[in-house]
């Protein structure tokens, strides 16, 4: 019997989908003319993130308009006035996307579901 459990185990972890960093190409096409929103609904997070380089971040209605690229399979930003690019490493796991800082705080952030 234990056997069997241990077997279920083992195929119930593989199929759950594991967090794995994105490099360039990939932090790109994951971002390019996509929305996220804050992983807790509370906060009420937006990031709109255009193709064209042009970011756009909402939080509680104050809204923040700013720059982002790929550099070295990390994901930059800038927030004018301040001309400091800070670079994040850029996790996915399914629809759940995480920005980890060079210090390893987490940004988790969701795709945001289509308007019905």
């Amino acid at each position: 019997m234990s056997k069997i459990i241990f077997g279920l185990l083992l195929m119930v972890s593989a199929a759950i989908a594991q967090e794995r960093n994105l490099k360039g190409a990939e932090i790109t096409a994951a971002l390019s003319d996509q929305t996220f929103v804050g992983a807790d609904p509370a906060d009420k997070i937006e990031q709109i993130f255009q193709k064209s380089g042009l970011t756009l971040y909402t939080a509680n209605g104050a809204q923040s308009i700013g720059s982002w690229k790929v550099e070295a399979d990390k994901y930059c930003s800038v927030w004018p006035p301040s001309e400091y690019w800070a670079c994040y490493t850029v996790a996915l796991q399914e629809k759940t996307i995480t920005f980890v800082s060079t210090s390893g705080t987490r940004y988790v952030f969701m795709l945001k579901p289509p308007a019905q």
